[in-house]
């Protein structure tokens, strides 16, 4: 679904709503579990990639694509 929407945000030339900061989050997870566990299952800290700007970034329209 996401690539599905990618490729078509490619062919109407319109940003995506997924940036470059949602993916490098998503990846994150996989080396947070990883710590996780190796520290007997303790909440790792998230890193916040934005430095704050998520806050205000304008929320993508779903309904409008």
């Amino acid at each position: 679904m996401t690539l599905r929407h990618f490729l078509d945000c490619l062919r109407a030339r319109r940003a995506p709503a997924i940036d470059v900061h949602d993916a490098v989050a998503w990846s994150a997870l996989v080396e947070l579990l990883r710590l996780s566990i190796l520290a007997g299952g303790a909440p790792q800290e998230y890193p916040d990639f934005t430095r704050g700007a998520w806050k205000d970034r304008k929320r993508y329209d779903w309904k409008s694509g």
